[in-house]
């Protein structure tokens, strides 16, 4: 359809987040609130900022596709606006939210701690406030490119990711099919044509002639995967997400004696063919017979807990329920 403009989409997507797809992309997001439009940074106006009650941040630019030089310059806009927020503190952060646009019905001077329903999650404004400065430091974003036509091949990412590496971000472009409904209203159809992975960053050195590569502790998007779900561009292996990271970092957070142990099995895993699934809680484990996938056990991460439902079931009904008691690691 015709006859709406970028900020048309944009105030829909702000009244209407659950339109993003963010679940699809980074599951740990699940619950992020629109929180202003039109956030001003260094390199231009953010078109709508989305924070999440754990303190995780989306950035959303809205494209319309009818001209051609906004295909090739919004990846590089959307991550230059990435690279600025990285400068603010959390009192800076804050204060250019104030200044904005506010979304979702909040007022101008509610904190960011009261827009996001942070205390309903069960953190402290203590807490949310080094979770939203961590990510800001971090540059630990999840960005959103959104359009109704999206046309640019993926590959020309790339370029504009290999720029970026010091940051930790998951970038995706969603295509949003709009229709007119009659007699009023439209209707939305979201969908993710392009999304990159993170993988562990490494050191090269030469070492008595030879190269030798150190694995690093931060992560670089370097790998795009298309909407087939295959890489679109160069693969790296090890795939990470922001879901993953973050965590992780909960883990450590609640039971840190226990988070390196739940890694090492988790790894141990994948070496004999167990997929990982990460949600907003909790890491699926799921394996494959006979080209199906089968559901495995569940690790819920804030207790380090490993809980094998079919599984028990299946053993039960061979005589052998002791070989798939729930364990704890």
């Amino acid at each position: 359809m015709t006859g709406y403009n970028e900020a048309w989409l944009q105030h829909l997507l702000a009244d209407h987040p659950q339109a993003l797809p963010i679940t699809e992309i980074e599951p740990f997001l699940e619950k992020a609130v629109p929180i202003c439009l039109e956030l001003n940074t260094k390199a231009g106006p953010i078109d709508l900022l989305l924070v999440s009650p754990r303190g995780d941040i989306v950035v959303v630019e809205c494209k319309l596709w009818r001209n051609p030089q906004a295909r090739r310059e919004v990846v590089g806009q959307i991550l230059d606006y990435a690279k600025e927020l990285p400068h603010l503190s959390y009192e800076g952060f804050e204060a250019e939210i104030f200044k904005a646009q506010p979304a979702n019905g909040a007022q101008k001077a509610d904190p960011l701690y009261v827009r996001t329903g942070a205390e309903a999650e069960g953190l402290t404004e203590h807490e949310f406030i080094d979770a939203v400065s961590r990510n800001l430091r971090r540059g630990r974003f999840l960005l959103l490119i959104v359009g109704d036509g999206i046309q640019e091949g993926v590959e020309a990412i790339a370029d504009f990711l290999q720029q970026h590496a010091g940051m930790h971000f998951t970038l995706a472009l969603v295509e949003m099919a709009i229709f007119k409904r009659e007699p009023e209203g439209y209707i939305v159809q979201p969908r993710i044509l392009a999304r990159t992975q993170m993988v562990p960053r490494g050191v090269v050195a030469i070492q008595d002639n030879q190269i030798v590569v150190h694995p690093g502790a931060g992560t670089m998007p370097t790998s795009i995967i298309g909407a087939n779900g295959k890489p679109a561009s160069f693969a790296a292996a090890m795939p990470a997400t922001i879901s993953e990271t973050r965590l992780y970092e909960q883990l450590d957070a609640h039971t840190p004696p226990l988070a390196n142990r739940l890694r090492a099995f988790v790894n141990m895993l994948d070496e004999v063919g167990v997929n990982q699934r990460f949600t907003a809680t909790m890491i699926v484990l799921e394996g494959v017979a006979r080209e199906t996938s089968v559901y495995l056990a569940h690790l819920d991460v804030k207790y380090a807990n490993i809980w094998f439902g079919d599984v028990i079931k299946q053993a039960a009904s061979l005589g052998r329920k002791d070989a798939a008691l729930r364990a704890r690691i």
